[in-house]
């Protein structure tokens, strides 16, 4: 089932926001009008992504260790981190952002 994480203009391009889908932390980015939704919790040592994270282009940098994640598909591109984030599913529908697992 989808969860709606806010409309199109809640989350504006280039920017991230945090929401949750079926119980789980998920960060739904906007990278140039292209919403993609991860997890929203660091691999290495499980720090909030939103809460404090810096996105420059399409990478997540977390504030604690420096990990950095794709946020197109959740892969590592720098550590300390060596697991990927789950990436979600993201649907635009109407004046919804729809994620799913």
């Amino acid at each position: 089932m989808a969860t709606n994480a806010g409309s199109p203009g809640d989350i504006p391009a280039d920017s991230f926001k945090g929401v949750e889908v079926d119980g789980e932390a998920v960060l739904v980015s906007n990278i140039g009008g292209t919403f993609y939704a991860v997890s929203d919790i660091c691999t290495h040592l499980q720090c909030n992504l939103s809460d404090g994270g810096q996105l420059s282009g399409t990478t997540i940098t977390c504030e604690c260790h420096g990990s950095g994640f794709n946020v197109t598909n959740g892969e590592v591109v720098n550590g300390p981190a060596r697991t990927p984030l789950k990436a979600f599913n993201v649907q635009v529908t109407g004046n919804e952002v729809q994620v799913s697992a």
